[in-house]
């Protein structure tokens, strides 16, 4: 079975921010897309968006 999955940050005032999207065709989401969303989140938290290249989260 497919399934298309979103991590997102929901709780800011400037609105939703998708941190990372995949698909995902296994019950246990695979690590790296675990890592790649951390990675995502501590780049919004520290607010380098000059530094956050159009692929660097994989978009």
């Amino acid at each position: 079975m497919n399934h298309c999955l979103i991590i997102y940050l929901a709780s800011q005032p400037e609105g939703v921010y998708v941190l990372h999207c995949f698909q995902n065709k296994a019950q246990q989401t695979a690590q790296q897309d675990i890592e790649l969303a951390q990675q995502c989140f501590k780049l919004f938290v520290r607010r380098d968006f000059d530094l956050l290249g159009v692929d660097a989260c994989g978009w």
